[in-house]
């Protein structure tokens, strides 16, 4: 099961997006976040395999957001959604802070699942070991 951290600052876009995400196989949503700050405490609390961020996040925007949960856990990936621009500023940040993938949020509905799936593959989370 990949879990899900959704982040998005309009109540609309997020349950849209939480509704299209029940429809993805394999995957659970395990907490919502309406700014970057609860974005980032989510994460170190949830510890969720793909983080589902908009770019424009009150608080704490999506760059920032992005470098913290990069800087708290590598193997988490973030998928960037923007309403406007994905060659904009705030984008090319996003691309340096290390997000797997960058989408128009109009898009999601449609690649969201399997941008999901593609970003939780390429950062898997290492078996844990056990002690002997």
């Amino acid at each position: 099961m990949i879990t899900v951290l959704l982040c998005e600052v309009h109540p609309l876009i997020r349950n849209t997006l939480r509704s299209v995400l029940k429809d993805c196989a394999g995957v659970a949503v395990v907490g919502e976040a309406s700014n970057g700050r609860e974005a980032v405490a989510y994460v170190t609390e949830l510890k969720p395999d793909v983080v589902v961020l908009d770019v424009s996040m009150p608080r704490l925007d999506g760059p920032e957001t992005t470098t913290t949960i990069k800087h708290l856990d590598p193997t988490t990936a973030v998928i960037g959604l923007a309403a406007i621009d994905l060659y904009g500023l705030k984008a090319q940040a996003m691309r340096r802070a290390g997000v797997a993938e960058l989408m128009f949020k109009e898009e999601a509905v449609d690649k969201l699942c399997a941008s999901i799936a593609k970003a939780a593959a390429g950062f898997r989370r290492p078996p844990d070991v056990m002690a002997a």
